[in-house]
């Protein structure tokens, strides 16, 4: 069985339309060394950067990193369906010319997974075969991409996401990958608490030993809860499961997708036998979960995974959506009744003082589909608004109340006949 190894077939065009195609969509494309001009390898190609400025923000940053030889532009839907569901999108161009199971997945070194995986990520030396210094690695291409979009595009926030001493934070980032990609988030895990890990058909796996890779067991600041992934069920399912399982996620709620629908019983391992719209072989089932010219299209040519990329990167949170928590705010109470409700629904709050309020209404992709109230002042006291469904269609939505001071609280509405 193959795991790491991405044989990128060369496509001049990549098929297909995806769910997560958006008029809203800013793509920008950056060239590595326009941010840092010591980058000078791994450098044809750009960063993609995704954006949608009319997604309810979440103040959380996306970062994929391509599989083994490939380069972001493969993968261009998962990076939008993050923005669309209000991340800063980031397709990270890295040094990724080599397989992890060409370099480790015979060898007798047990640390040569970590070893390899630490110098591409932090550009340490700790791998004899390749070479890749500090300014080439993951963390500086992140940091210097950051700091640039920070200063060109300086309304977007980008620099949210990084300390005064330009160090990335990590509990902000969710950091997802394909194949070789796929791993760094859980390095990254083993020593920052990170936001999420999405984990895309990718196991470094010791052929020697018959068994995962040992630094899957070290010792974890990011806890079991964060980790997500996806797999072909013909690309090695039995040892993505022993890996899962030496990461701490209970393998036992892993779900066939293929057979069930979301939420698919909140998994966090999600598996598919989908023929990919690429071909038959292993490499095309490999590819197939979220690489754009492999992933299964429906029959409108929208992706079939677009489902499942949603919920992998929002899961059963309301993106973004969740209570500010802080001392001089305990009063400011919100109560929506009824719920369900099939006509008209009635938002109860109550302020402490006089507050400038807007009321908004959020669809589950995160966007905003209406405003109640608009920068309004309420006086001391309790308030009512009511909301009309007029012709809104049934589903879940939410009601996210805030106030100028930056205080929000989100709750959740279910719109039936």
């Amino acid at each position: 069985m193959r795991f790491t190894l991405l044989i990128i077939i060369i496509l001049n065009s990549v098929v297909g339309i995806s769910q997560t195609e958006s008029d809203s969509i800013v793509e920008r494309q950056v060239i590595p060394s326009d941010t840092d001009p010591l980058i000078n390898l791994w450098n044809s190609d750009s960063h993609y950067v995704y954006t949608n400025p009319t997604a309810l923000p979440i103040n959380k940053l996306f970062v994929f990193l391509p599989g083994s030889f490939a380069i972001p532009q493969y993968y261009k839907a998962i990076s939008k369906k993050a923005a669309n569901l209000g991340y800063h999108s980031i397709n990270l161009r890295y040094p990724n010319s080599w397989s992890m199971l060409g370099e480790c997945g015979n060898t007798t070194d047990v640390n040569c997974h970590y070893n390899l995986r630490t110098e591409v990520f932090y550009g340490t030396d700790t791998y004899s075969g390749i070479t890749v210094n500090s300014v080439n690695s993951i963390k500086n291409r992140l940091v210097k991409l950051l700091l640039y979009l920070d200063t060109n595009y300086p309304t977007e926030n980008w620099g949210q996401y990084l300390d005064i001493t330009n160090e990335p934070i990590w509990n902000l980032i969710a950091i997802g990958g394909h194949s070789q990609g796929g791993g760094y988030g859980s390095l990254v895990g083993i020593d920052n608490q990170l936001f999420k890990i999405l984990n895309f058909a990718s196991n470094d796996y010791s052929f020697y030993y018959n068994q995962p890779a040992n630094w899957y067991s070290f010792p974890k600041v990011t806890t079991p809860d964060k980790y997500f992934g996806m797999v072909h069920s013909q690309d090695g399912l039995t040892q993505y499961l022993e890996m899962m399982t030496a990461l701490g996620v209970d393998t036992s709620l892993a779900i066939n997708i293929d057979t069930s629908s979301t939420p698919y019983n909140n998994s966090h391992i999600l598996f598919t036998n989908e023929v990919p719209s690429s071909g038959i072989a292993w490499v095309d089932n490999h590819n197939s979960v979220v690489v754009d010219f492999s992933t299964p299209l429906d029959v409108l040519g929208n992706y079939i995974f677009d489902e499942v990329w949603q919920y992998l990167l929002s899961n059963d949170t309301v993106l973004g959506l969740s209570n500010f928590e802080n001392s001089n705010n305990q009063n400011f109470d919100v109560n929506v009744y009824p719920n369900p409700f099939s006509g008209t629904t009635t938002i109860d709050f109550h302020l402490q003082q006089n507050e400038n309020v807007s009321i908004k209404i959020i669809d589950n992709q995160g966007k905003i589909i209406q405003t109640l109230v608009a920068n309004k002042i309420f006086n001391v006291g309790k308030h009512s608004v009511q909301w009309n469904r007029y012709n809104t269609i049934n589903g879940i939505f939410y009601i996210q109340i805030s106030i100028a001071k930056g205080f929000q609280k989100s709750l959740k509405v279910v719109i039936t006949e």
